[in-house]
């Protein structure tokens, strides 16, 4: 199994920036990482996703605003905002739509990886607490993906220490993992499904490492616009 975390010079080598670049993508929440005896380290998952969105230009919108335009991209309407952030948000989408917005929208959730025995996985999958996305919503959406061996959801921040300690759940690498949990500081909206909203859905589909999932996440975010 690979290490669960890239040294400072280890993220800046597979991004293809400076080690000083990494340490500002750690401050402005960019990357997820974690101090440990003295120095930074990075977590490889976050690493790994931000290559697979390609660094597109954009400055990250912060937790609120992203969930705010996943709510609005998914039929929801507008939370509550401040005139100034809807305004802002508001000439997004009047110049971009999901696709071309997704690479700012990463602060939404923290991408933790794991691995936990087969036989309790529908048992995380009903789990109230989590709410399915990803591979694990794609059916609700009509789109012809399947997983059944995996577990995609978004779960708070508070419930994911017990969340590992019901399933003893194990950290994985992306090879390994079953249990794919995007971590929020907050309540996670659900669909009339059940499951996470419909831009949400589509972007942890265009996020994954599968083509096949990918096409289908690029064919869900289209029905957003």
């Amino acid at each position: 199994m690979a290490a669960m975390d890239y040294s400072v010079r280890e993220a800046a080598g597979a991004l293809g920036v400076s080690d000083r670049r990494i340490r500002a993508m750690i401050r402005e929440e960019i990357l997820p990482g974690r101090r440990s005896g003295g120095r930074w380290l990075v977590r490889r998952v976050g690493v790994e996703l931000r290559k697979r969105r390609g660094g597109k230009p954009g400055r990250p919108l912060s937790h609120r605003n992203a969930w705010a335009l996943v709510s609005k991209l998914s039929g929801n309407g507008w939370p509550a905002l401040s005139a100034w952030d809807r305004s802002r948000l508001e000439r997004k989408l009047e110049r971009g739509s999901l696709l071309s917005l997704a690479d700012q929208l990463g602060r939404r959730a923290e991408p933790r990886l794991f691995r936990a025995d087969s036989r309790v996985l529908d048992d995380i999958r009903s789990d109230p607490a989590l709410v399915r996305s990803g591979v694990s919503a794609a059916r609700e959406y009509g789109l012809d993906v399947r997983a059944p061996g995996i577990v995609e959801a978004y779960a708070q921040r508070d419930y994911v220490d017990q969340l590992v300690y019901r399933y003893s759940l194990q950290p994985a690498d992306v090879v390994d993992a079953n249990v794919v949990l995007h971590v929020v500081n907050g309540p996670v909206p659900r669909s009339a499904d059940d499951v996470a909203p419909l831009a949400a859905v589509a972007l942890d589909l265009i996020e994954s490492g599968d083509a096949r999932s990918q096409r289908a996440g690029r064919e869900l975010a289209r029905r957003t616009r």
